[in-house]
């Protein structure tokens, strides 16, 4: 179990946040008043121009000393062919893919990881993607294969409840 106490508040946290963005960061860098004339975009996909393609999934980083893993809620880049092939599975409750997409949400406490290669793997119906990433030096993707130290967990918390990031 993750707990630790906090070194902002001193109140013992005992579970790992979730840390969500409500769009990729290409929609959300359309002035709000464009947006609607550009994009359309729901929970879970999102298409900006007619070009770009998006769909939300989960990131799950394994923290170190703790069976529970760090989520991240974010976008990935899709092909607009996977996209809609994406779409299409989702529709006949199928989970298609996996997917090659490209990270597309920069994350508090990392370098961007905009543009990091990964794999989108569709679960079963009704629930997120899950996100794989390829092997890199990017801190994100060595924290993805080995594990994150507790002691960043910690930080990543502090940091999500103490700076209002919750959504994005």
């Amino acid at each position: 179990m993750f707990r630790f106490q906090c070194s902002q508040c001193e109140a013992w946290h005992e579970e790992l946040p979730r840390i969500g963005f409500a769009m990729p960061d290409n929609l959300r860098n359309i002035p709000a008043g464009l947006r609607d004339g550009r994009a359309w975009w729901s929970d879970d996909v999102c298409v900006i121009d007619n070009r770009q393609f998006y769909a939300r999934a989960r990131l799950e980083i394994p923290v170190s000393g703790s069976g529970e893993p760090f989520v991240w809620d974010m976008w990935v880049s899709l092909s607009e062919k996977s996209f809609y092939d994406y779409l299409g599975a989702v529709d006949r409750g199928r989970a298609g893919g996996p997917y090659f997409s490209w990270l597309a949400n920069v994350l508090p406490g990392y370098p961007t990881p905009i543009g990091l290669k990964s794999q989108m793997r569709p679960q079963a119906s009704g629930t997120k993607p899950m996100i794989v990433l390829e092997r890199s030096r990017h801190p994100l993707s060595v924290d993805f294969h080995e594990g994150m130290p507790q002691q960043r967990a910690e930080a990543l918390c502090e940091f999500a409840q103490h700076r209002a990031i919750l959504p994005h």
